[in-house]
C-alpha cells in the first residue's frame, strides 16, 4: 500500500507561538522534522517513511513517531502547529485524486478546518491489497476514525474495524445497518440520464462503466434498464454495457475507439465522470463523429471542463458528501452511541449542446 497524498486540514492559526524566556517574551523556532525524528529517536528518513510508506516501519517505530509528533505538535506541511496531545488523526481512504474525489475531499476539509482534527488520505486505485494495505497502516498508527470510500467488500472491512473500536463512515452507499453513510443518488442520475436520451430519440444507448466500481456499476446498470422498461423499451435493445479500459479521459478516448473500431453502432454514450466523457467527445470529433447529431455524449460530475465543452452531465453534489462524512464521523467520536444515518443526496442533470 502507498499512501500516495497527505492533506493536512487545519483552520489557519499561525504557525509560531511565543513564550516567556529570561524575563522577555521571544518568538519560538518552528518545529522541523529533524526535531520530530530525535524525539522518536529515529532518522529523517524513518518518519518521511512513517508519514509516506507506512508500511515500511515497524508498528512500534510509527507509534513512536505518532506520539513524537503528538508531542511537539508538528504537522508535514509546516504550515500549521497543534496544541500538545489534542490533534486526531482521521483517515480517509479513497480510490483515487481525480476531480470527484477532491470535492469529497475539500468537504472533509470544510467541516474539520476548525476543529483540532488533521486527514490523512490514501489512494487505493480500486486495488483491495491498496485498501487492506491502506486500513492496516491507519490502524497501526492509532488512528480510530475513518472515512472510507464505498466499494465491493468495504461494509465487512468497515463492521471489522468498528467492532475493533474505529469509528467508520461510509463515503457512498452502504448497506448495512452499523455504519453510517453519504452517498450521491446515482440510481436518480442514471435515470434522469437515460430517460433524457430516450426522449431524444437515442435508440442505442453505451453505459460505459469504471472497471474499479463494481458495485456502482452494477447500480448504475439496474437503475438504466429499470429507467428503459418504464419507457416503454426493452433494455436489451437500447442498452450496450462497457467496462472502460481505462480511467478518466484516456479511458473515455480508448472506450469510444473501440467501439468505433470493431463497428457498434451507438448514438449515444454515457459515462461515469466528466474526465472519461470529455476524452471520448475529443475522441469522436477527430474521427468527424458529430457531437450531438450522430452521437449524444454525457457525463458526471458537472466539472468546469465539461461545461467549457458543452456536455450533458449529472451535477452531483460530492462537496456536501465529504462534509457530511466528516460531520458523522466526529459526532460518532463524540458518542459512539449515535444512531447510525444514511443520507442520499439529489442530483440533477444539467443539459447542455452534447445531447440535444
Amino acid at each position: 500500500m502507498l499512501v500516495e497524498l497527505i492533506q493536512m486540514c487545519k483552520d489557519g492559526r499561525s504557525t509560531n507561538r511565543m513564550h516567556q524566556e529570561s524575563g522577555k517574551m521571544a518568538e519560538e523556532t518552528p518545529t522541523s522534522i529533524a526535531d520530530v525524528a530525535t524525539r522518536a529517536r529515529v532518522s529523517v528518513g524513518t518518519v518521511s517513511n512513517a508519514l509516506n510508506h507506512p508500511e515500511r516501519v515497524s508498528t512500534a517505530t510509527l507509534r513512536r513517531v505518532r506520539a513524537a509528533i503528538d508531542e511537539l505538535g508538528w504537522t508535514p506541511s509546516g504550515r500549521a502547529r497543534k496544541a500538545p496531545g489534542r490533534l486526531e488523526t482521521m483517515g480517509v481512504v479513497l480510490v483515487d485524486a481525480s476531480s470527484s474525489r477532491a470535492a469529497v475531499l475539500e468537504g472533509i476539509q470544510e467541516r474539520i478546518r476548525r476543529t483540532d482534527v488533521e486527514a490523512l488520505t490514501a489512494f487505493t486505485d480500486g486495488d483491495r491489497e491498496r485498501l487492506l494495505g491502506a486500513l492496516n497502516a491507519f490502524e497501526r498508527l492509532g488512528m480510530h476514525s475513518i472515512i472510507l470510500e464505498s466499494g465491493e467488500g468495504t461494509d465487512q472491512l468497515a463492521e471489522s474495524l468498528t467492532s475493533r473500536g474505529t469509528a467508520v463512515v461510509i463515503a457512498g452507499a452502504s448497506s448495512s445497518s452499523r455504519l453510517s453513510a453519504a452517498a450521491v443518488d446515482d440510481d436518480a442520475a442514471c435515470r434522469l440520464v437515460v430517460e433524457h436520451l430516450l426522449t431524444g430519440g437515442r435508440r442505442r444507448i453505451v453505459l460505459a462503466h469504471d472497471g474499479r466500481e463494481p458495485v456502482r456499476s452494477a447500480g448504475r446498470a439496474a437503475a438504466a434498464r429499470a429507467a428503459a422498461s418504464d419507457s416503454g423499451f426493452d433494455p436489451d435493445a437500447v442498452l450496450i454495457e462497457q467496462v472502460l479500459p481505462g480511467v478518466g479521459a484516456a479511458g473515455g478516448r480508448a472506450g469510444s475507439e473501440f467501439l468505433l473500431d470493431r463497428r457498434v453502432q451507438f448514438d449515444a454514450l454515457v459515462f461515469p465522470d466528466d474526465s472519461a466523457a470529455i476524452g471520448a467527445w475529443q475522441n469522436l470529433v477527430e474521427h468527424d463523429r458529430a457531437v450531438p447529431g450522430e452521437v449524444a455524449v454525457v457525463g458526471c460530475g458537472d466539472s468546469p471542463e465539461s461545461a467549457a465543452l458543452g456536455i450533458t452531465t449529472v451535477r452531483l453534489p460530492l462537496h456536501a458528501v465529504g462534509y457530511h462524512c466528516a460531520e458523522m464521523l466526529l459526532t460518532q467520536r463524540r458518542d459512539p452511541r449515535t444512531a447510525r444515518l444514511k443520507q442520499v443526496l439529489p442530483v440533477d442533470l444539467v443539459i447542455r449542446n452534447s445531447s440535444r
